[in-house]
């Protein structure tokens, strides 16, 4: 194809009319993003939905004061069903204050005035 046939065809395409756009263009289009919008929540994977749900304060909120809860209420009733276990001087090793001897010098005998 030559220069001038080039030129031929680019002027009959300038010289041609645009076609007109439909008057519902920018409904048709807003349409789109939200159908499209919509079509990708509905495909999120069901895990970021769910962390997504978990993140948020007020749900970080309600399982703080549930897991405050669960463990009062588990230490309390575990405490209840406890045996007490009594501590013996021997069990520390503190057997030399049971010993009498020891501490003889402080029960010494005072004149009373």
């Amino acid at each position: 194809m030559n220069g001038n046939q080039s030129d031929e065809i680019w002027e009959r395409l300038r010289s041609e009319a645009l076609p007109s756009c439909p008057s519902d263009l920018e409904d048709r289009v807003l349409r789109r993003i939200r159908h499209e919008a919509a079509g990708q929540d509905a495909r999120v994977d069901p895990w970021t939905r769910t962390l997504t749900v978990f993140m948020q304060p007020r749900m970080a909120a309600i399982l703080l004061v549930f897991t405050a809860f669960t463990a009062v209420t588990t230490t309390a009733v575990a405490s209840q069903f406890a045996q007490p276990k009594v501590v013996k001087a021997d069990t520390l090793g503190l057997e030399c204050l049971s010993d009498t001897d020891l501490f003889s010098c402080f029960h010494t005998t005072r004149p009373h005035h």
